[in-house]
């Protein structure tokens, strides 16, 4: 890709960027306020999103090939990449355990939700939860940011940089979110595979749902 190509291709992932956060705060300030007529929809959230990023990637030729070029699903069939797996799903427990104890960082409401679990939850959350919020968040924060960044960069700061990124969108549990975005970046850069990523993603939503 000549160098002219580059940048304009890095400006349209950047506007994109751009305008998954401004969607995505939209439809978190409307379908998410109890108030609202579309409120009826909130447990189909991460499922929308998913759907409008597949189409966009489908849409757009630059995604599309940029999205081929960084799956990498050669690392599922890896043994290295099960071990990675079963460390970093280890560090997150203990993390989250550790810094869950600290009540003072959360808000009432969100320990409540975290004690008793996502048992009562509806089965259209749990699936957008547990496997299409992992596909298209990953897409946006590993194989966009932190791959665009990561070759001006460096991979360190990238990681650092898109897991606060990462942190800040998952209001109620900040600190947490980094460490995730910092597990998944990681993940990410040692396999050079976003669907490893998705995999560690899918799998720590699914146990944290428990």
């Amino acid at each position: 890709m000549l160098k002219k190509e580059k940048v304009l291709f890095w400006i349209q992932i950047l506007l994109f960027f751009i305008a998954y956060l401004v969607i995505e705060a939209y439809l978190l300030a409307t379908v998410m306020d109890a108030t609202s007529e579309w409120f009826v929809y909130k447990d189909f959230m991460s499922i929308l999103m998913f759907t409008g990023l597949t189409i966009v990637v489908l849409t757009l030729p630059a995604l599309r090939r940029h999205f081929i070029e960084i799956v990498g699903v050669k690392a599922l069939i890896e043994r290295s990449t099960y071990l990675w797996l079963f460390i970093l799903l280890l560090v997150l427990y203990l993390s989250r355990e550790l810094i869950f104890s600290m009540e003072f960082l959360f808000d009432e409401s969100f320990l409540i939700s975290y004690t008793y679990g996502s048992y009562s939850e509806p089965i259209f959350y749990l699936i957008g939860v547990i496997i299409f919020a992992p596909v298209y968040e990953e897409f946006l924060f590993r194989g966009l940011l932190l791959h665009g960044f990561r070759q001006k960069m460096g991979p360190g700061l990238s990681i650092l940089i898109t897991s606060l990124l990462f942190g800040f969108i998952h209001d109620g549990y900040v600190v947490f979110g980094i460490v995730m975005g910092l597990s998944f970046g990681l993940m990410f850069h040692i396999k050079r595979s976003l669907a490893a990523a998705i995999l560690l993603h899918i799998l720590w939503n699914a146990l944290a749902s428990l």
